[in-house]
């Protein structure tokens, strides 16, 4: 018997989801119905008190499901997933417990959820400067009046500038979701489904039921969340699935991560800078004097002889 101060807890009945019972079946009166991957190790205790109190399982292990049966007829088992050891049990119907299957399993270890934070890559590229100092020219004309024209060059001094420029990398949005395929067999006459429990904390059982408890007034296609795979002439419900896995277990949501990365592109600038040339002009009105040679050989004279000519005033002459 519970001790004194245990709570009970009676499993309401409920019409909306029918779907956490089984009919009255021989073979769901047997634990090698539950047996096996989905539910681990199952066992049957009968006679059993009403109402029922979980014991504790076994070192190690977890309990997977408790299956109550009380009279019978189309809800005579029912399927409690997860019960809680010292919690006490009874059948909706209110009928008195006639026997009990309960199954176990090892205790899966906790998942340990990993965040990795993406760094933003900066790369720097160093700005090359280039400056041309101008060039000085100085011509000295010679001693008279003379204009002389220079012209100017221009020297083209390249310049590199650093421009950064940001490079956005998309990954996929956040609530992609993927539809992963749900094994199931169809062998001889029966086949397997992920039985909805309307349970929040594990919504799906995998059952292997009989291929004639699919249709029908009481069968598994009346249940609006179950999900069964086709066979025979049967189209299949709710196939296939993207919210379980192959066994019946609820995917994880769809997370997304981003990262930017940052790149650095030279730039060319070119900037021309102009080259003086400075040129020394003798002041006008600047009179040079100029020596002359004159020969005096025998009895000739050189002579610079006047012309009144404005464009030739004087012209050299070898006189007696």
């Amino acid at each position: 018997m519970a001790p004194a101060s245990s709570t009970t807890t009676t499993v309401a009945p409920t019409t909306t989801v029918p779907s956490s019972y089984l009919p009255m079946d021989p073979e769901y009166n047997a634990p090698s119905y539950f047996d096996g991957a989905t539910y681990g190790s199952c066992t049957k205790q009968e006679p059993v008190p009403t109402p029922f109190t979980m014991p504790t399982p076994s070192a190690g292990n977890a309990w997977t499901l408790l299956v109550i049966k009380a009279g019978s007829g189309a809800q005579s088992n029912q399927l409690v997933p997860g019960p809680q050891s010292g919690q006490n049990y009874r059948h909706s119907s209110g009928k008195d417990i006639s026997h009990v299957i309960l199954c176990q399993a090892a205790s899966s270890a906790p998942t340990t959820t990993t965040s990795t934070t993406v760094p933003t890559a900066t790369t720097t590229v160093p700005v090359t400067t280039t400056t041309t100092v101008p060039e000085s020219t100085t011509t000295v004309a010679p001693e008279a009046t003379t204009t002389t024209s220079v012209p100017t060059t221009r020297t083209s001094v390249p310049t590199t500038t650093t421009v950064p420029v940001t490079t956005t990398t998309t990954l996929p949005p956040a609530g992609t979701t993927t539809t992963v395929p749900v094994t199931t067999t169809t062998s001889g006459s029966k086949v397997t489904i992920c039985h909805a429990t309307s349970s929040s904390t594990n919504p799906y059982v995998k059952l292997s039921v009989p291929k004639s408890q699919i249709q029908g007034a009481n069968g598994h296609d009346t249940h609006d969340d179950d999900i069964i795979p086709p066979f025979d002439s049967y189209p299949g419900k709710n196939w296939p699935s993207s919210i379980v896995d192959a066994d019946c277990n609820l995917l994880p949501p769809t997370t997304t991560t981003s990262s930017t990365t940052t790149t650095t592109v030279p730039v060319t600038t070119t900037t021309t800078v102009p080259e003086t040339t400075t040129t020394t002009v003798p002041p006008a009105g600047t009179t040079t004097t100029v020596p002359v040679t004159t020969t005096t050989s025998g009895s000739k004279v050189t002579i610079c002889h006047a012309t009144s000519s404005s464009t030739n005033p004087y012209v050299k002459l070898s006189v007696p």
